[in-house]
């Protein structure tokens, strides 16, 4: 049952993608030429490759394949392997060139070379209805725990942070999930996508995700390390999507869920009864044609008021995850800054009052975060609304990366601020204002490596507010100064330590700089490194630009 539904609704999502022409390099078009089929492995799990009912290959990795093929011409051939040990040895034997949809844990960098990340998926902790939700890994102590055999980071992690877990191996991740609907283990962690497809295809309803677990999200292609060209071409053709045709690929195998199911499953039940009468009154009424009009006209009724019901929902759906995907973003730096400060007074720190103060500002960063999810109209617009309020720019400056600064102290980091002297009061969003200097000096420090400085200038015009945030990164090319402002879209830089990089952050500050008109744009720092540079208009009570 479980499986015609998914089958009816991922019909309803496959739209092709138009093909858009992609602006290759010629090096780029002449190695293409030389190799024209690329053979890709998947390993076997829904909902990223699978084979469905007719025994076609299916899945988020087998549509970004077949459009990497029809935008590129070479042929991205997917293959089925059970598990990703398959097709990691696969590639070392030569028998593989890539695999698809693969995150970077430890020792996989030796044989592979990543591409930019193409989808992201948290892993999740799943358990059954019947049990507690899971809101910190350490509940999980004393638990008999389920892993993939692959899932090497995962194991190492609750070895480390929760060493009387015990770690269950199985060969697949749906072993795992049915030995927790079973009772066999307490829960499973794995890939939160892969969660709900299996839940919802082996319609195991006594199961839930009770908690995220804190480890990397995104989505990689692994190619072989002597084919770095292989890369770039890659990396080439995933910036050439849109952000509406990313939300596309994805929400035909990730934003199914079971309230959206029984959505479908009243919408049939109404449709087959209005089809019923309406089949009644064409048998009762067949040789009166003034009855086969109405008929016609009620059918006609039906199909539009249905089309109109899921369009909204698609609408809805995608506001609602882009708001979820822009909180989650914001949330990981007082996290992180909360997590440091907690493991230095849980070593024997001292409580002192600078601690405190960054403790509590991590809570109210992320209680305003999270008020933003429960606020309606901000979930209605895709964007919070503003409260405009006489602020002091250059203390909300320094209380803004006091969150960031723990983060930039372990990387070796000195992060400086700068103030015009008799700098005047403006009138802004507290809460706004921070977020974004929070995310351009979280994303300066992300790019910074360890021993060096970022400088936060904050100045001011006759007619305007300037916070200019520069770094001694690795800086960003001319083609790149716009690209990274938008959604989804990251540069050719790596951060230094590791971290994640959704694209989020920079499109995040720009919609916010827009919200209070203002811009902000990106430049080179004179020697090395970038300047990101934020102007926000002073404005009177009315919002109407004035002079400072």
């Amino acid at each position: 049952m479980a499986t015609w539904r998914f089958a009816v609704l991922a019909a309803l999502w496959a739209v092709p993608l138009c093909a858009q022409p992609v602006d290759f390099t010629p090096e780029q078009r002449a190695w293409m030429t030389e190799h024209p089929v690329i053979r890709v492995a998947c390993a076997n799990s829904g909902p990223f490759a699978f084979r469905d009912d007719r025994g076609q290959l299916a899945g988020l990795s087998i549509d970004y394949a077949r459009v990497l093929s029809a935008r590129s011409g070479v042929r991205f051939e997917p293959q089925l392997v059970d598990g990703l040990e398959a097709a990691f040895q696969g590639v070392r034997d030569g028998r593989f060139d890539a695999v698809m949809g693969i995150g970077r844990a430890n020792g996989r960098e030796a044989f592979l070379s990543f591409s930019a990340p193409f989808a992201y998926s948290p892993d999740a902790m799943v358990t059954r209805t019947d049990g507690p939700y899971v809101f910190d890994i350490r509940e999980l102590g004393g638990k008999r725990v389920g892993l993939a055999r692959t899932s090497t980071g995962i194991a190492q992690t609750l070895r480390e942070q929760v060493p009387s877990a015990e770690v269950v191996p199985f060969e697949t991740t749906e072993a795992a999930i049915i030995a927790v609907s079973k009772g066999d283990v307490f829960a499973a962690i794995t890939d939160a996508s892969i969660a709900a497809f299996t839940v919802k295809r082996r319609v195991l309803a006594n199961l839930h995700i009770a908690g995220l677990f804190n480890a990397p999200a995104d989505m990689y292609i692994g190619v072989r390390r002597d084919w770095p060209q292989l890369v770039s071409i890659l990396d080439t053709l995933l910036a050439s999507l849109s952000a509406a045709e990313r939300m596309q690929l994805a929400n035909r195998w990730t934003v199914l869920d079971y309230e959206s199911d029984r959505r479908w499953q009243k919408a049939f039940i109404t449709t087959a009864a209005v089809l019923s009468v309406v089949c009644l009154v064409m048998f009762l009424f067949a040789f009166g044609q003034r009855k086969v009009k109405v008929e016609l006209a009620l059918r006609r009724r039906i199909q539009a008021d249905l089309e109109a019901t899921q369009n909204e929902l698609e609408k809805t759906s995608k506001e609602k995850t882009e708001l979820l995907r822009m909180v989650a973003h914001d949330l990981r730096n007082p996290l992180t800054s909360l997590m440091l400060n907690t493991e230095h007074l849980t070593l024997g720190g001292r409580p002192d009052e600078e601690t405190l103060t960054d403790i509590k500002g991590s809570i109210d960063r992320m209680r305003s975060l999270i008020a933003l999810l429960v606020d309606r109209q901000a979930l209605e617009e895709g964007r919070p609304a503003l409260t405009w309020t006489r602020i002091d720019p250059g203390k909300e400056t320094v209380a803004a990366i006091a969150i960031v600064s723990e983060v930039a102290k372990r990387k070796g980091i000195d992060v400086v601020v700068k103030t015009e002297p008799e700098l005047p009061e403006f009138e802004s969003d507290p809460g706004a204002f921070r977020q974004v200097v929070d995310n351009l000096v979280s994303n300066a420090v992300k790019y910074s490596p360890p021993g060096t400085s970022v400088r936060v200038d904050v100045l001011h015009t006759t007619e305007a507010l300037r916070i200019a945030v520069h770094d001694q990164g690795p800086g960003v090319p001319p083609g790149e100064r716009v690209l990274i402002f938008k959604k989804y879209q990251v540069g050719s830089a790596r951060p230094t330590g590791g971290e994640a990089s959704t694209g989020l952050g920079l499109w995040i500050v720009s919609r916010i700089v827009e919200q209070m008109k203002g811009r902000v744009w990106c430049e080179p720092e004179r020697g090395q490194g970038s300047v990101f540079v934020v102007e926000l208009p002073f404005v009177d009570a009315h919002h109407r630009r004035v002079p400072a």
